[in-house]
């Protein structure tokens, strides 16, 4: 039995307490598969954040439930909150069985410091691992070099050559699985005394995504054109290391093709005869006449690697990132045939998978830890944890920007940044239905859409809520919390007050451009991606990211919701019975109008209840790629349980000193 299953056989459903209280300061029961679990046996988990959230989800659901006799048991899971439990109801906290759970009690033979950094699965490896030897107590050190060789398959000692070392370093970031900050300190301090890596920034190489693959990427492109004999061969890295590296060591080449193959790093454009195509190293070739093709081998591909619907939502992210890039190319690049291709074999495909594991997976993720955020009211409490350290923020929001139209920005977008600037790019699941008005006063206050039942509908909060946010957790002065709504034409940035910029601590803006493409937009998806391409060159977006890194800001640029291109099934005439009647979802005040819009539209619509609306909101979705508008009608819109709809960009840009 392990650490799992010895903590959720604590919960015992049968017992008279309805309500748990459980100290959760490191996470550990808000982990996916325990709340799944915990789901599985039926109790209800809620993450406690301020007494008065709670009040009203209390009296609001919880408490009718259990007065009407269907209530499950309810789990409330605090951090670390300095009054404890005191937050609660006093006459729920009488009655409510107690519990806690911390790294320390849980894995005492193991070091606090470096299991807080270790992921919930490798905490298992390290917990059965250390079993083994009961009554043995591994210092700091030891628990470091343990999780290194155990968790992470490292044996400094046993690294001997740069080849092995860039294999290494590979798997960490082909897998996701990159290195904790002390245990990235930890390798290079044992490598240091190894002159063949002296010159390699160890610590960033093992921890960040995004320099690891600048610095493969330009020193393949030095190999690549050494092979072929140009000059673009002695090109400056701009990544410090070594020049080269041995890319064609037999131990390498499988591992740097399955980069390719990922879509990790991306070919160089170059040209070549045809006999070069036939040496290993061509899978990093692109000759200038195949630059912006789109093969169907790969759509193919990425058929093979969706995610099975018992996939965990990081495996969802790690996917969408990659079916964004192709969906991007598709509409910007791509023929006809190649779209019909996605349209009749890879999006439903994707859509079928994902639908599985909304049913099961999504409902629990806004009980999640919010470093790093997971879904989109995460990203305010992100922000705060840096305002900590001193960082000023800027949080931008484009609004109806999908993942797949942040890659169709991207390229042009850091083209135009000055400077050394770093990029990370991730996603983050928004909130369902994905509509305006839901997703993106969450967004910007860090609330559960229950927690603003009387605002539901409306598009003009950002700015409160953002400030309300700041001045309940950032301790911050009205002058130093700023919010702007801008259409994103480029007249606009002469309307910013430049000052502002130097006073303020927390930056929001929202740019609506993509969304306002989105909802004139004929064309489907390939006139949306090629609209956002012809704003990109406007420069506003480049102009105000150069701004804002000029002035010390860490800028996070994230949307409020995606969208997808969708065909109509015929327009619902139902007067005023729908409180909202969007193209991809309609919302009733009841379940009984609800039931019988569904009744009336099987086939064409479904229901999907996370239990994360308030009160009064009953939402039907247009089923597949379907739109309540005139039938056969072409669109753009949002609202669905698409992952086209579902998850946005999370990215973050810095300048580095």
């Amino acid at each position: 039995m392990n650490w799992k299953d010895r903590l959720v056989e604590q919960f015992i459903p049968d017992l008279d307490a309805k309500v748990w209280a459980v100290s959760d300061p490191d996470g550990i029961v808000r982990n996916e598969e325990i709340l799944g679990r915990l789901q599985a046996k039926g109790f209800d988990a809620v993450f406690f954040e301020e007494p008065l959230a709670f009040r009203y989800e209390y009296e609001s659901r919880i408490r009718p439930a259990w007065e009407h006799g269907d209530g499950k048991p309810l789990v409330v899971l605090f951090d670390e909150r300095i009054d404890g439990f005191d937050g609660l109801p006093s006459d729920l906290l009488l009655s409510a069985n107690q519990l806690s759970f911390g790294l320390r009690e849980l894995f005492p033979q193991l070091d606090y410091g470096v299991m807080a950094e270790l992921q919930p699965d490798q905490w298992t490896v390290l917990g059965d691992f250390a079993a083994k030897t009961p009554g043995k107590v591994f210092r700091s050190s030891d628990t470091e070099e343990l999780a290194l060789r155990v968790c992470f398959k490292i044996v400094p000692d046993l690294i001997d050559s740069t080849a092995e070392m860039l294999r290494r370093l590979i798997e960490l970031h082909r897998l996701n699985r990159l290195l904790s900050p002390r245990l990235a300190a930890r390798l290079a301090r044992e490598l240091e005394s190894h002159a063949g890596f002296r010159e390699w920034p160890m610590e960033a190489l093992s921890t960040d995504r995004a320099l690891f693959v600048q610095f493969l990427q330009e020193r393949w492109k030095r190999y690549v054109a050494q092979q072929v004999g140009t000059s673009m061969g002695n090109a400056e890295n701009l990544i410090e290391g070594p020049v080269d590296l041995a890319f064609d060591e037999p131990v390498l080449r499988g591992f740097v093709g399955a980069l390719f193959e990922d879509e990790i790093l991306a070919p160089v454009e170059i040209a070549v005869d045809s006999s070069s195509l036939l040496q290993w190293w061509a899978v990093g070739v692109v000759r200038p006449v195949e630059q912006h093709a789109v093969s169907s081998d790969r759509l193919q591909k990425l058929l093979a690697a969706i995610p099975e619907s018992a996939a965990s939502y990081r495996d969802w992210i790690q996917f969408g990132i990659r079916y964004s890039k192709l969906v991007s190319q598709v509409f910007c690049k791509g023929d006809l045939e190649l779209r019909t291709l996605f349209w009749d074999q890879v999006w439903p495909a994707v859509d079928t998978k994902f639908s599985e594991w909304l049913n099961h997976g999504y409902g629990s993720l806004h009980n999640l830890p919010a470093a790093p955020p997971v879904m989109v009211h995460h990203i305010p409490k992100q922000l705060a944890r840096w305002r900590k350290d001193g960082e000023k923020v800027a949080l931008l929001v484009l609004d109806g920007l999908s993942c797949s139209g942040w890659y169709s920005l991207r390229e042009g977008l850091l083209a135009q940044l000055e400077g050394d600037v770093s990029v990370e790019d991730s996603a983050a699941f928004t909130w369902l239905p994905s509509l305006t008005p839901i997703c993106r006063q969450a967004l910007f206050s860090g609330l559960s859409p229950k927690l603003f039942p009387d605002t539901l509908k409306r598009t003009d909060c950002d700015g409160p809520r953002w400030k309300s946010f700041w001045e309940s957790n950032g301790a911050l002065l009205p002058k130093q919390i700023y919010h702007s709504r801008v259409d994103g034409e480029i007249a606009e940035l002469t309307d910013i007050g430049e000052e502002a910029f130097d006073r303020v601590e927390a930056l929001g803006m929202t740019i609506s451009k993509p969304d306002e493409i989105m909802h004139g937009m004929t064309l489907g998806w390939a006139g949306w991606h090629q609209q956002l391409e012809l704003w990109n060159k406007t420069c506003f977006l480049d102009r105000l990211v150069n701004n804002l890194l000029d002035r010390g800001f860490t800028v996070c640029l994230t949307a409020d919701h995606g969208n997808l291109e969708s065909v109509g099934t015929g327009k619902i005439n139902e007067g005023v019975m729908a409180e909202n009647r969007g193209q991809r979802v309609r919302v009733y005040p009841n379940q009984v109008l609800r039931d019988a819009s569904l009744n009336d539209h099987q086939g064409l619509s479904h229901e999907f209840d996370a239990g994360m609306l308030p009160d009064g909101c009953f939402p039907i979705f247009a089923s597949g790629r379907g739109a309540f508008v005139a039938q056969d009608e072409t669109i753009v819109a949002h609202g669905g349980t698409s992952l086209d709809e579902l998850l946005v960009p999370w990215v973050v840009l810095r300048r580095s000193e």
